[in-house]
């Protein structure tokens, strides 16, 4: 359905924003807020920190279905 597509878009979005944010603040070497560490860490554990060049795309595609499945919990 048109709605399953956009809401897999959206989880395929929050994937690639929470990557970024991660390693923005493994970039900066800082830590999460004590709300968010959680988050990050379980981001953390499908796509660890970028130090070398490598493939993404398997890593986002496994963390935007974590957020399907965490949409589905709720």
């Amino acid at each position: 359905t048109k709605e399953a597509t956009a809401g897999r878009c959206v989880d395929a979005a929050m994937a690639m924003l929470a990557m970024i944010a991660s390693q923005a603040l493994h970039v900066t070497e800082r830590t999460p807020p004590p709300a968010l560490r959680s988050f990050v860490d379980q981001i953390r554990a499908i796509v660890p920190p970028v130090g070398a060049d490598r493939v993404l795309g398997p890593e986002l595609a496994r963390l935007a279905e974590w957020f399907t499945q965490k949409v589905f919990e709720a």
